[in-house]
């Protein structure tokens, strides 16, 4: 069975290739997400922290 038209390119083209990438941009790409992952969590619990500090004074 042959593939035509839209279907046949879709069987080519795979998506996202990173074969080209090297070990340490995947790596450095793997740090900064973890990085920026873990930051965000230290805002939030900061952020949290003060939003409940802030309900907590007594007018």
């Amino acid at each position: 069975m042959a593939l035509h038209g839209p279907l046949a390119a879709a069987a080519v083209s795979p998506g996202a290739d990173f074969s080209n990438d090297n070990g340490w941009i995947v790596a450095l790409k793997a740090v900064f997400i973890i990085v920026f992952l873990l930051v965000s969590v230290l805002i939030a619990i900061w952020f949290e922290i003060k939003v409940v500090a802030r309900m907590q004074v007594r007018p």
